[in-house]
């Protein structure tokens, strides 16, 4: 295969024109970028960082089976991401690596794409894989916006909501990014299907942490 146009392909809409790397991906949600997934499959699974990144985030977001599955071998093998040497993107509050983050987003997006039979199910199991990495990886808000966006993934992932938020809670202090707020977040969504351990979990956070943004989400569960 050619080496790919890739300002054709992250930064052209589906009428050739210029657009914005979010608005290409709103014009393939309804299948109308397709011709591109080819050439996306393969950077997908190339050695360029940000190229691969890019790739993912398009193809997650257009709910491609094959992405997803890689998504999951990624999150069960965190050190082999292209982009594992070098971050590509920062987090705001923290600046750590926000790559993991933006993965979480396009999730998420993916409830607008073209349905497919086993969409649901690929997008538990790559949410189940992202809790796996929270002690390590700062998703800020996103993680938690996302399985708040399925309605009945609390109940589903439950048992990998306290798995997570009982690493996050008793891993030791970490200079990169705030943990127990990422705890705090998680907290309140398996309150939707779990509130009597989420109040435990709530308590114990708000006892370790003297973060007032932590505090502030912890308030509705306290």
């Amino acid at each position: 295969m050619p080496q790919p146009d890739l300002r054709l392909l992250f930064r052209t809409d589906a009428l050739g024109q210029p657009a914005s790397f979010v608005d290409v991906i709103d014009d393939g949600l309804d299948g109308a970028l397709d011709a591109r997934i080819p050439e996306l499959l393969a950077l997908l699974n190339g050695p360029e960082e940000e190229a691969a990144l890019k790739a993912a985030l398009m193809l997650l977001s257009w709910g491609h089976r094959e992405a997803f599955q890689v998504l999951v071998n990624w999150s069960a093998h965190p050190n082999t991401v292209p982009w594992a040497s070098e971050s590509i993107t920062k987090q705001r509050h923290s600046g750590a690596d926000g790559s993991w983050s933006l993965i979480a987003d396009a999730i998420r997006t993916s409830r607008y794409a073209k349905v497919r039979p086993t969409l649901d199910t690929d997008r538990l199991a790559a949410i189940r894989g992202l809790l796996c990495l929270t002690v390590d990886e700062d998703f800020d808000r996103s993680l938690a916006t996302t399985i708040a966006s399925i309605s009945d993934a609390a109940e589903l992932l439950a048992d990998d909501l306290c798995s997570s938020i009982e690493r996050l809670i008793s891993s030791e202090g970490s200079e990169q990014f705030d943990r127990l707020f990422q705890a705090a977040l998680l907290s309140k969504e398996l309150a939707r299907a779990r509130p009597d351990r989420a109040k435990v979990f709530a308590q114990t956070i708000a006892a370790k942490s003297p973060s007032q943004r932590t505090q502030r989400e912890l308030n509705d569960l306290l």
